[in-house]
């Protein structure tokens, strides 16, 4: 009897023990994940920039004001830059609702404005790219302050698509788009249009921010000037800040300095346009997305005979020549200057040479 109780003394004890281990084991999986590690887990995520206090979420098309000034989130850009950074596309009314300047601010910049009831400081903090609208904001604040104003594109005219500006009565200046993201540094094009004194198109070019082009209508010269794009989603939002001004001594841009052969043709041609040099036409496809390596737009063209039977297609990168012989030994080289990368069809052309 004594040996049994013994036994069971000494079963209670393991068990008393085991119990006590378990207990202790299960406290310290609590200490591990007790209520402060639970709340750091299902906290919100902290703003990726510090310091959005005081800045207000502003969804597109809504607006701030500060005294007789109103800014209004107009768009977010697509990503430019080498840093493919989202820009707030910003337009400044006045008292009346009227857009009065436009502007695009990168994250943790500011931009100050000057107008006749002074001058306003328009911060942005933060941005929501966002696929639908409801998801594209920015973080935005504007205040009347005494700073100077941080214009570098004052002198310019800001071009809307389809917009133009006159040149000393010679000349006329119209913006046919922004164009899609380019090269290394993804560069958003001015494209232009330039049109004489009757409303005809002479010249198209393309012009970077920080760019300017001399193109010559009748006798005289123009240079233009691209300060800034803003290349938004909605066409409201697709601007660019032109200047343009008659010179006298400066020779008309050449975009193609060092075409490795006799041209015989040249010409910039739009989609579904052709271009002939009595031998063979070639027609332009299609200007095609951003090649991967190059990071250009190239022309997609086809060669077509004199009855415009397609012979033969090609993708030419600009910079680059391309030549197609037929079965007699004729050699026929196109040179792929530029090529502009438009959203529309009236501004995706490409200006080729074309020689034997």
């Amino acid at each position: 009897m004594k040996n049994l109780m013994k036994s069971i003394l000494i079963a209670f004890c393991v068990l008393l023990s085991a119990s006590l281990l378990f207990a202790g084991g299960m406290a310290a999986i609590a200490s591990a994940d007790d209520g402060s590690n639970l709340v750091a887990k299902t906290a919100a995520p902290k703003m990726p920039l510090a310091g959005c206090q005081g800045y207000a979420v502003v969804p597109i098309g809504n607006e701030i004001s500060a005294g007789a000034y109103s800014a209004r989130l107009a768009d977010i850009s697509t990503a430019t830059g080498a840093t493919n950074t989202h820009l707030a596309i910003v337009d400044i009314l006045d008292q009346n609702g009227a857009v009065i300047d436009k502007v695009q601010i990168a994250p943790g910049e500011s931009y100050v404005f000057s107008g006749a009831a002074g001058n306003a400081r328009i911060s942005i903090c933060q941005i929501a790219p966002g696929i639908t609208m409801n998801a594209k904001w920015a973080k935005m604040r504007i205040g009347m302050v005494t700073a100077q104003p941080s214009n570098p594109c004052a002198g310019y005219s800001t071009l809307d698509i389809g917009s133009a500006m006159a040149v000393g009565g010679i000349a006329s200046v119209k913006l046919s788009d922004i164009g899609i993201a380019t090269g290394q540094n993804n560069v958003h094009t001015a494209i232009i249009d330039v049109l004489d004194s009757n409303d005809a198109v002479v010249a198209q070019k393309q012009l970077a921010p920080g760019e300017s082009k001399v193109v010559q209508v009748g006798n005289q010269n123009i240079r233009i000037y691209a300060c800034q794009t803003a290349p938004g989603m909605n066409m409201n939002a697709k601007w660019a800040k032109i200047k343009a001004v008659p010179i006298t001594s400066d020779p008309a841009t050449e975009e193609c300095a060092k075409v490795p052969f006799a041209v015989t043709k040249r010409g910039i041609i739009s989609i579904g346009g052709i271009l002939d040099n009595g031998q063979y036409k070639v027609r332009l496809a299609d200007i095609s997305v951003e090649n991967d390596a190059s990071k250009k737009h190239a022309a997609i063209v086809d060669i077509l005979d004199a009855n415009e039977a397609v012979l033969d297609s090609a993708v030419i990168d600009p910079g680059t020549a391309y030549t197609y012989t037929d079965a007699s030994g004729l050699p026929l080289n196109i040179y792929n200057c530029q090529t502009a990368p438009g959203f529309t069809l009236n501004a995706k052309w490409a200006d080729l040479r074309l020689g034997s």
